[in-house]
């Protein structure tokens, strides 16, 4: 009886040990993916357009009604860009602090990313 026993706690041990070496890492993969999938670039462009973009007293007010916020930021504007490629861009974005409004015909760099921004050249 007692020869079954050992023999059954060897066994036992025996098992466990091919279980847990089974789970052992024996090369971690590498990373899935090498680049990022939002597709960062940077390009230049001219300003062909220019207009605010601050929700009115009106929209404001409608928007307030519905709970739901502006999606301008104030001081806002709307930039009607052509790219070097001669591709047309539009977006809304605030001037960066503490720089004036943007102009038709400056030259800009566009930044693309998560989220498209302007930056004066």
């Amino acid at each position: 009886m007692r020869w079954i026993i050992r023999r059954g706690a060897a066994g036992a041990g025996l098992l466990a040990t091919l279980i847990l070496a089974g789970c052992a890492a024996s090369g971690l993969p590498g990373p899935a993916l090498t680049e990022s999938p939002l597709g960062a670039g940077y390009t230049r462009g001219t300003i062909v357009a220019v207009r605010d973009a601050d929700a009115g007293a009106g929209v404001a007010g409608v928007l307030a009604a519905l709970n739901e916020p502006s999606r301008a930021a104030p001081g806002a504007q709307e930039l009607v860009i052509r790219r070097a490629d001669r591709s047309v861009t539009s977006l809304v974005q605030a001037p960066p602090p503490g720089e004036p409004p943007f102009r038709a015909g400056e030259t800009v760099a566009i930044i693309t990313a998560a989220q498209t921004i302007v930056r004066r050249e």
